[in-house]
């Protein structure tokens, strides 16, 4: 419940590396995690843990960063819930949820706001799964990017992703990769 400041280069807040004997949500972020200026290659959450689950209720911004990213899943189950907030202000190269060979979900909210190369989902690799069931708003006058699928990764959306900027380079990039939005009902690789 409290606050994690990141301000050193290839740091972290929050690290799970082995399971933990709970049952449904097991760990819960309710803090705040900031990822300040200068603290480049850094994360909030990461999890490379397959049988319990993570969840970030809480607030995570990267303010001014470099090639930082909110949520790190690799191989784990880690997911934005609810009341989750990622914000993404200034910076360069940065990503809101990334995912490679795990499984991750959007159920709260992804935002952009300036900065250039910020990409809001980034998904990669073979048995990667994510959701997004919640709002992904990015305005920026830089280059922004919202969902990258990649190498046989798989998406469904099923809310609102709005990008709003002078230079919008992707809203949705697929390569290699499956992608379903409810809302208009398709799909496609």
């Amino acid at each position: 419940n409290g606050t994690i400041n990141i301000n050193g280069n290839n740091s972290g807040g929050m690290v799970f590396l082995s399971e933990i004997d709970n049952s449904g949500e097991n760990v819960v972020n309710n803090g705040n995690i900031n990822i300040n200026s200068g603290a480049a290659n850094s994360f909030g959450i990461y999890s490379s843990v397959g049988t319990s689950k993570f969840t970030n209720e809480g607030n995570i911004k990267l303010l001014s960063s470099t090639k930082a990213i909110g949520l790190r899943n690799e191989g784990g189950q880690l997911s934005n819930g609810n009341s989750g907030i990622i914000s993404i202000t200034n910076g360069t190269s940065n990503i809101g949820l990334y995912i490679t060979g795990g499984t991750s979900e959007n159920r709260g909210e992804i935002n952009i706001s300036n900065g250039s190369d910020n990409t809001a989902v980034y998904a990669t690799g073979t048995g990667t799964s994510v959701t997004n069931s919640g709002d992904i708003d990015a305005v920026s006058s830089g280059k922004i990017k919202g969902i990258i699928i990649t190498d046989n990764a798989s998406m469904t959306n099923s809310k609102n992703i709005k990008l709003d900027g002078i230079r919008v380079s992707r809203y949705i990039c697929i390569k290699f990769g499956y992608f379903c939005f409810f809302g208009n009902r398709k799909c496609g690789y």
